[in-house]
């Protein structure tokens, strides 16, 4: 090495060298951690807003049924008294990585005078995926609702 202006040498020591290569590793280390916390996050939003559409999918259908049952006078077979269901439904991947997915909606129906109380539930039913089966993403999201004329 050549010396420079005040006599020291140019150049990094091998401790320092191997101290820059442990920051650097245990910062990489760190990334990938945080890399996979985001990929489970992300996982949890897709079930999460899956499984909500669903829920407002299936509300929307048995409100139909409910303005049908008071314009007709009828009975709908799905507001009737009890629990209701299973239904499944798969949700289809767009890549290879990710499996599909298969949520079961049911409901049930408690009639409380003129009213009708409404819960309904989207269950993770099968996954595929392997990060989906984490605890995050195997909630149940549940609605609940009323109606009443």
């Amino acid at each position: 090495m050549r010396q420079g202006e005040f006599g020291k040498k140019d150049g990094f020591s091998l401790l320092e060298l191997l101290v820059a290569v442990a920051v650097l590793a245990v910062s990489l280390l760190g990334l990938a951690q945080l890399l996979g916390v985001a990929i489970q996050q992300n996982e949890f939003s897709v079930y999460n807003t899956s499984a909500i559409e669903l829920a407002r999918g299936k509300l929307e259908e048995l409100k139909a049924a409910y303005n049908w049952e008071l314009a007709t006078g009828g009975t709908s077979a799905d507001l009737t008294d009890g629990n209701h269901g299973p239904e499944q439904i798969s949700l289809e991947s767009d890549d290879t990585f990710h499996g599909d997915r298969i949520l079961t909606v049911t409901w049930s129906v408690n009639r409380v005078g003129n009213r009708k109380d409404v819960v309904i539930s989207v269950n993770p039913d099968g996954m595929s995926d392997p990060l989906a089966q984490s605890p995050k993403t195997r909630k149940t999201v549940v609605m609940t609702t009323s109606f009443s004329p």
